[in-house]
This record gives C-alpha cells, sequence and structure tokens, in this order.
C-alpha cells in the first residue's frame, strides 16, 4: 500500500512516487494467503503429490517441497540458505527460518496471513525447483 506517495520499503534505487495513479497495479495480485490457496499453488507445479507428513500435509515432486500445518496458518518450504536469507530480509513478517537444524539447511516458515499470493507463488516456485533439481 502506498503511504503518503512512496512506495512500500522506500529509499534510493526503488520508486518513491506513485507514478499511474492508481494502487496496486491492475496485475499486481494483493491479499492474504490461505491454506487453500497454498494447496492450490504448490499441487499446480508438474508432478506434485500430496500425502500426511507427521501432523502436516506434504507436498513432494522428487522430494519434498513444501509442507502446511494442521492448523492451516504457516507453511513450511525447502528453499537454499541464500534464498531463505533474501526471503527473510525482503519479507521477515512473511518468511522465517525454521527455528532448527532444518532452518539451516534452508527450510522457511510462510506465514500466510501476511503472505501476498505473489510472494507465495515465487517462493513455491523456488521449493519446486529446488527439489527437482538433479543433484548428481
Amino acid at each position: 500500500m502506498q503511504v503518503n506517495g512512496a512506495w512500500p520499503g522506500g529509499g534510493e534505487g526503488r520508486w518513491t512516487q506513485l507514478r499511474i495513479g492508481i494502487w496496486p497495479p491492475p496485475d499486481y495480485r494483493v491479499g492474504m494467503a490461505t491454506a487453500e490457496e497454498f494447496r492450490r499453488l504448490a499441487l499446480a507445479h508438474p508432478g506434485v503429490t500430496e500425502a500426511p507428513h507427521f501432523e502436516r500435509v506434504a507436498f513432494r515432486a522428487r522430494i519434498i517441497f513444501a509442507s502446511l500445518a494442521a492448523d492451516g496458518k504457516t507453511a513450511n518450504l525447502l528453499l537454499t540458505p541464500d534464498q531463505q536469507l533474501l526471503k527473510c530480509q525482503v519479507a521477515p513478517e512473511v518468511f522465517s527460518p525454521v527455528p532448527n537444524k532444518w532452518g539451516q539447511r534452508g527450510w522457511t516458515t510462510v506465514t500466510l496471513s501476511a503472505a501476498m499470493l505473489a510472494d507465495l507463488e515465487d517462493a513455491l516456485r523456488l521449493a519446486h525447483g529446488n527439489a527437482v533439481a538433479d543433484r548428481s
């Protein structure tokens, strides 16, 4: 949302004024993500299956790349440590490392109520890509 003519985050190198007269731009996907939207987006990737995984629901391509909490409030994604660092710096209210050894490996928690759909789509694309990447 625009505040006093500045884009969120403001600062040098960013757009600092709303130039087209509307916010959000028509193609900008706004809204809080839900568990149903997370599930739909995860299953939209090729070769993905859904199955129970402990107290969560897991989404697997070659390996598990995402899981959704039973309460539908958070999800965990398989990111690389570098991807995790970037996501957590850019949107700390949305992304945070899983607080254990898995988090040190890149597993990242997404708070769905704080996530915009575009952010969630991008993060799921990264996680799916990490799961299907040939690591040999």
